[in-house]
């Protein structure tokens, strides 16, 4: 009797081991699989972060003490906390690496992105400043084009040079069709593109290095191109990024 107890708890020792094995293993295969789904449904609803800086609203010529609006986008793809501010010099810096490159700046804003910025300012010296619009996020700067802006002696001598440096242009966006699709712009021109809305929905403008503007039903909006020899694919978007219709800006003869 004594013999058959003993041989009776030591089966059911064993058969407890290897319960606990199964359900060890079983426990172990259930952590691997919640993992690697947690991973699988992260990276399939992740928004890959991009970031650029861009002039919305820049004169070229201005008269000396005038007060004048600037405007720039810092476009994000996710809302991120932003440092952003504008940088000028009374010469041209190819590669600037920090805000300190150029030698004069204009008071930073603390934003969160994306969103439009706006500055009233103005200079007191008749001259060419050569300005910049950047970005501090995490860590690292993101820079617009840099501009040029003439500052005349008067308001007279500005008028003259606006008018002779800048080139105006309207693209009309019906629901079926844009209009016109191309537009010639000599070199080393500003074109100044109006976008004029006839639709009943939204449309986006995306503009190479430019950026990308939202325009409203019936909504009207003007954007300076710095325009060089390369050509420019404008591109008509619905609010899903469905290109809708194109505009090419090429150089003129």
């Amino acid at each position: 009797m004594q013999r058959f107890h003993g041989l009776f708890i030591l089966g059911l020792v064993s058969v407890l081991l290897i319960v606990g094995c199964i359900s060890g293993n079983g426990n172990k295969n259930n952590v691997v699989n919640v993992t690697h789904n947690y991973s699988n449904f992260s990276s399939s609803n992740n928004v890959k972060e991009y970031y650029s800086v861009s002039f919305s609203t820049l004169p070229t010529d201005v008269y000396k003490g005038q007060k004048f609006k600037i405007v720039w986008q810092v476009y994000s793809t996710v809302n991120t906390n932003v440092t952003t501010g504008l940088v000028y010099d009374t010469k041209s810096i190819a590669y600037p690496e920090t805000p300190s490159d150029y030698t004069y700046s204009f008071a930073e804003e603390e934003e969160v992105a994306p969103m439009y910025v706006s500055q009233y300012v103005s200079f007191n010296k008749t001259g060419t400043y050569y300005v910049r619009a950047y970005a501090l996020i995490n860590g690292k700067v993101y820079w617009s084009n840099e501009r040029a802006i003439v500052v005349n002696e008067n308001k007279r001598a500005s008028q003259m040079n606006i008018e002779t440096n800048i080139s105006y242009f309207t693209v009309d966006i019906y629901d079926h069709s844009v209009s016109p699709t191309e537009i010639r712009v000599k070199t080393r021109k500003v074109a100044a593109v109006t976008f004029q809305s006839h639709t009943k929905n939204t449309v986006y403008v995306d503009v190479p290095l430019v950026g990308r503007v939202q325009l409203n039903p019936l909504e009207r909006k003007t954007l300076y191109i710095d325009f060089y020899n390369k050509p420019k694919n404008i591109m008509i978007e619905d609010t899903s990024g469905k290109v809708l219709y194109q505009v090419l800006m090429y150089p003129s003869g």
